[in-house]
């Protein structure tokens, strides 16, 4: 009896655990909608891979950010810094996503200070 109690409670919280971890969002925030529709506005052509890798590449890189952010509060030069670099990694990685092609057309349309 008590290994069949065991195993129910088992089971109840596996459940929990997995219905809490689908309700955590994988939708973009409306800042990363925004930063992909520039890049779509820009007529790069990107397939539906490159999309979703450079979605991928946004979020995440908005969540270092926003944790960055969190660290450094209240120290204007570092959090300038850090911004900076963090910037620098998002474009690095953009461009990692993109074709020879569509980097010289990223870089030929200044998209990079958009971003």
């Amino acid at each position: 009896m008590k290994h069949l109690f065991f195993l129910a409670f088992v089971l109840f919280f596996s459940i929990n655990i997995i219905n809490a971890q689908t309700q955590t969002s994988n939708e973009p925030s409306e800042h990363v909608k925004s930063e992909l529709a520039i890049l779509k506005k820009a007529d790069l052509n990107l397939t539906d891979r490159q999309v979703a890798r450079i979605t991928a590449v946004l979020m995440a890189q908005e969540t270092i950010e926003t944790r960055n952010m969190k660290a450094v509060e209240g120290n204007k030069s570092v959090a300038e810094q850090r911004m900076k670099d963090l910037k620098a990694n998002k474009i690095n990685n953009l461009k990692g996503a993109l074709t020879d092609q569509q980097v010289e057309k990223f870089n030929a349309l200044k998209l990079e200070d958009k971003f």
